[in-house]
């Protein structure tokens, strides 16, 4: 929604709101483009291209809009492509080991081993854990149209080990994951990395970086792209070609892949749970 708004309002400075929509050309478009890519960059520039351009195919059955989208003609920016940071596996475990709650230990498990986007746990319901089958359901708006679509993930021993304690504690019948404040599910966890980061002297990365993680080892045990492809839940195999860069070899079985590294095992058994006490 900000990204939106934002495009909108650049729009609106080089258009007036009472003009007629006709007056909205190529040339319009890209005087609009320049101008958001001077001030915040190209890839601000191409996420604006992309809302306008979305809004104009949207509006053209609805408004009688010109069936030429003005945003579509203009080319995209280059971008310069970020390095992305990948945390290393000891620093993963370290602040595992920071989280001093169940639910918290629980959760950076599923965000490891099934590589799930952040909402996708706020949103999990006990009725989405298969536990006889070792099976988890995911939904997600990362789809054509954003309505919500599922698929089923196998978990790994440890995973289900988590969710089944998880559950033996749960405080609401309905959701898996809530905050013990409110006794609602989360909509937002903004300082919890951070937290944990600092708590565990390493440097700081989000829960998106922890699905490059996974990608990563997924990649290093020469898990086939397909299933990696099938895990990251991507419609087109160049979106998981971001998170990996060499996919070879023969499936393993996911629990070799996910499993503590001896050399992550914490001195403090106590911040172990008891199902994964003695894999540690």
């Amino acid at each position: 929604m900000k990204e939106k708004i934002f495009a909108f309002r650049m729009l609106l400075k080089v258009v007036a709101p009472m003009d007629p929509v006709t007056a909205i050309d190529p040339k319009v478009a890209l005087k609009c483009l320049l101008m958001r890519k001077e001030k915040s960059g190209a890839k601000a520039a191409n996420k604006d291209r992309k809302n306008l351009a979305a809004a104009w195919k949207w509006g053209i059955p609805f408004f009688d809009l010109p069936e030429k989208n003005p945003f579509k003609v203009v080319a995209r920016f280059g971008e310069d492509q970020p390095k992305r940071y990948v945390p290393s596996v000891e620093d993963f475990w370290k602040i595992y080991d920071a989280a001093e709650t169940h639910q918290d230990r629980t959760m950076l498990i599923a965000y490891h081993s099934i590589a799930a986007r952040k909402s996708e746990l706020f949103r999990l319901r006990w009725e989405d854990v298969d536990f006889e089958n070792g099976l988890i359901r995911l939904f997600t708006r990362k789809r054509l149209g954003g309505g919500l679509a599922y698929e089923w993930l196998r978990m790994t021993d440890e995973l289900l080990s988590h969710l089944i304690e998880q559950q033996r504690q749960a405080v609401h019948p309905e959701f898996a994951f809530v905050c013990p404040q409110t006794l609602k599910p989360y909509d937002a966890r903004n300082k919890w990395m951070k937290t944990l980061c600092e708590k565990a002297g390493v440097k700081h990365f989000g829960l998106h970086a922890v699905r490059h993680l996974a990608a990563t080892l997924m990649d290093h045990a020469r898990v086939p792209m397909a299933d990696i492809q099938q895990t990251l839940r991507h419609k087109s195999p160049n979106t998981t070609g971001r998170y990996v860069h060499s996919l070879q070899g023969n499936k393993v079985k996911l629990d070799a892949v996910f499993e503590r590294p001896t050399q992550c095992v914490t001195k403090d058994k106590s911040k172990t749970p008891e199902a994964c006490a003695s894999r540690a």
